[in-house]
């Protein structure tokens, strides 16, 4: 299973190192060549220099081959474009880190109409790959889930992130459930 990550910051970083270790063909494309070179010495992943909205970048990474595509930059506009690009790749799977709460709104379901599959908070994001247990579950489908241990001492809230790549596509996620 191929991963791309876009955004090697302190989010994706951490994303790439718990999924790499895991064992996932992980891709992590980054804009800053200290921080890419910095991920290449700490990581098993091909790390490439460049945007994840350049499409020149996006096939050298092989994102047509790629099962997940999570963009965890700083930029809520880099994110969204870049897994609109994945999207318009094949990419089944897109994950876009978004900071506006506005836009994060479910009754508009922005995500849903702008081909992405989650948008996610940068705050709880970061709580949850901090204090995340990582589980691997291999039948008919393939599911990585991320399960943060429980309420933490300063109140947040405990959560899972699912994610789920089927293998025969005309099952959902939640038929293994």
């Amino acid at each position: 299973m191929r991963v791309i990550v876009v955004g090697g910051g302190e989010v994706g970083t951490h994303l790439a190192e718990r999924l790499s270790h895991q064992g996932w063909d992980l891709v992590l494309i980054e804009t800053n060549p200290t921080v890419k070179a910095k991920a290449e010495g700490l990581l098993d992943v091909l790390a490439l220099l460049g945007g994840g909205t350049n499409p020149e970048v996006l096939e050298r990474a092989g994102v047509r081959e790629t099962d997940i595509f999570i963009s965890v930059t700083s930029s809520d506009e880099v994110n969204i474009v870049a897994c609109q690009l994945a999207r318009l790749y094949g990419v089944k799977e897109c994950i876009a880190r978004v900071n506006n709460e506005g836009l994060r709104r479910n009754d508009l379901h922005l995500a849903e109409h702008l081909g992405i599959n989650m948008f996610i908070a940068p705050n709880p994001l970061f709580l949850l790959l901090r204090t995340a247990t990582y589980c691997r579950v291999e039948r008919d489908s393939y599911e990585d889930l991320i399960t943060s241990p429980g309420p933490t001492n300063d109140g947040e809230v405990s959560f899972s992130l699912k994610l789920c790549v089927v293998a025969d596509r005309t099952r959902s996620c939640s038929d293994d459930a």
